[in-house]
């Protein structure tokens, strides 16, 4: 089912004629929204369940709130922004939204041409965590990621393309000569380069052969490898495919590591002037999100 919300900042005084306090201001203010909501999703009700509500607080706090209350798996909402801009600029409760909401969001920043589908969705993954490791640390979340871009692809007939930057760990120290180890550094490279490429084959690979999964029930999605920083190469190569959905990711984790992974995913987001999905871990919960 699909539930339409309003949120309605909470009344702290009342100036309206006729009316006694900020409560009966508020309750008000929220039948008309209600009747508002009502009217606004008359003509899609045809076979679809869809319940309206008008939630009173702060934006971000009352969506999470929803989400876990009514166990939602995905958020769409308009990026927040001056709507005399053409693409609409991520706001403080839009970042927190995408930080702490334990479900995919999608922010939209432009609607897309009639029919209303997206043309072009691009999956960013992620690199590796460690050193000279097999993907193994992100592969949950990568696996999210390809997911929920390969469904939104199928079901818009969209082009899906596949995202993936790579670097060589230690690269510059070794090409400067101040590594202290004695290592061909072109061939250690190559064979980097080689490794990651092996890797992502790998997994679009076992995505495939599961696609008893109803995410994904048609996945081909065009590659790009590019040598580089996650968070440049993602934004460069979006900018020149013209995308406008990017699907990121942010991992459940602590510490330092949580904190790069979040600033990258959240500089994608904020640097792309499309719309921006974000998905969390499938086993992200309402304590990660810090609601009781």
């Amino acid at each position: 089912g699909l539930t339409v919300a309003e949120i309605l900042a909470e009344s702290a005084t009342s100036n309206e004629e006729g009316i006694s306090s900020p409560d009966e201001l508020e309750e008000q203010m929220t039948e008309e929204r209600r009747g508002r909501l009502e009217k606004l999703t008359l003509a899609v009700r045809a076979g679809v369940s869809i319940s309206t509500k008008v939630l009173v607080g702060r934006v971000h706090e009352q969506i999470i709130r929803e989400v876990v209350s009514g166990g939602h798996d995905l958020v769409l909402k308009p990026a927040e922004g001056s709507k005399r801009l053409k693409q609409r600029l991520f706001g403080d409760n839009d970042t927190r939204l995408m930080k702490d909401s334990p479900c995919p969001v999608l922010l939209i920043r432009t609607i897309p041409s009639p029919p209303y589908r997206h043309r072009r969705i691009c999956a960013a993954l992620y690199q590796d965590e460690k050193p000279g490791g097999q993907r193994d640390d992100r592969k949950l979340i990568n696996r999210r990621i390809l997911e929920h871009a390969g469904w939104l692809a199928n079901v818009q007939f969209a082009e899906f393309h596949v995202i993936h930057a790579w670097e060589a760990y230690g690269e510059q120290d070794l090409q400067s000569g101040f590594s202290p180890f004695q290592f061909d550094a072109e061939n250690y490279v190559a064979q980097e380069q080689k490794r990651n490429r092996e890797a992502l084959e790998t997994m679009l690979a076992q995505l495939r052969e599961s696609r008893n999964t109803a995410m994904v029930p048609v996945f081909n999605p065009v590659c790009h490898m590019i040598k580089g920083s996650h968070r440049d190469a993602i934004i460069s190569k979006a900018i020149e495919l013209e995308a406008d959905l990017v699907v990121v990711g942010s991992e459940k984790s602590s510490g330092i590591t949580s904190l790069i992974v979040d600033s990258t995913a959240t500089t994608i987001a904020r640097q792309l002037s499309c719309s921006v999905m974000m998905v969390k871990p499938a086993d992200a919960v309402a304590d990660d999100v810090g609601l009781d």
